[in-house]
C-alpha cells in the first residue's frame, strides 16, 4: 500500500513543528527560570519518542518497511547514541553536540518527505545499479549512525578519563553502562 504524496508534506510539517518546539521549550524553561530536573527528564524521554517515531517513518517513507530488522536496528542506533549523549552529560556536565547530530538526521528525513510530496513514494524504488534508490539511503544513513555511534563513544571515554572515573554528582562515571 503507497501512501498518497500529501503523506510526506504532512509529515515534514509534524517534524518540523517537533524540531521546533522541541528546541524552544527548554530555552524558555531557562529564560523564565523554571527548568527542572523533571522538565529536563520529560524532554529526553520526549525525545527518545520522537526517535523512535522517526526511524519508523523514515523507513516506511523509503519503502523499507517489509525490512523490521534494518528498522530495528537504526532504533537501537539512535537510541544507543541518545544513551552515551546523556550519559556523557552526566559525567561532564556539559550536553555536547557533534557535526552529524539530532537536528541534521531530522533535517535529512526532511528533505526525504519533501521528495515524496514532490515525486511520490516510488521515487525511493527507482533502480540504480543494482539497488533501489530507498536501499542507497538507507545503506547511507546505517553507515552515518556508526560513525556517530563510534564518535559519541570517544567522546563519553574521553570525559570519562579526564574526570578520573567520577560523574560530575561525585558518584562512578561507569554506573550508567551497567543497564547497557
Amino acid at each position: 500500500l503507497t501512501p498518497p504524496k500529501w503523506a510526506g508534506l504532512v509529515c515534514l510539517i509534524g517534524l518540523f513543528a517537533s524540531q521546533t518546539l522541541d528546541g524552544v521549550d527548554g530555552k524558555q524553561a531557562r529564560r523564565t527560570n523554571s527548568s527542572s530536573p523533571f522538565g529536563e527528564l520529560l524532554d529526553h524521554g520526549a525525545d527518545a519518542v520522537t526517535a523512535m517515531l522517526l526511524a519508523v517513518a523514515f523507513y516506511n517513507t523509503i519503502g523499507m518497511q517489509t525490512l523490521p530488522f534494518r528498522m530495528y536496528a537504526l532504533s537501537m542506533g539512535i537510541f544507543t547514541g541518545l544513551y552515551l549523549s546523556n550519559w556523557r552529560t552526566y559525567v561532564s556536565g556539559e550536553f555536547k553536540f557533534y557535526v552529524i547530530d539530532t537536528i541534521e538526521s531530522e533535517t535529512v528525513v526532511m528533505v526525504i518527505n519533501f521528495i515524496s510530496f514532490l515525486f511520490g513514494y516510488e521515487f525511493w524504488q527507482t533502480q540504480v545499479a543494482s539497488f533501489t534508490i530507498g536501499q542507497l539511503v538507507a545503506l547511507f544513513t546505517s553507515c552515518l549512525t556508526v560513525v556517530a555511534l563510534i564518535c559519541t563513544s570517544m567522546s563519553l571515554l574521553t570525559a570519562i578519563l579526564e574526570n578520573e572515573g567520577r560523574s560530575v554528582a561525585g558518584t562512578s562515571a561507569w554506573s550508567p553502562g551497567i543497564s547497557l
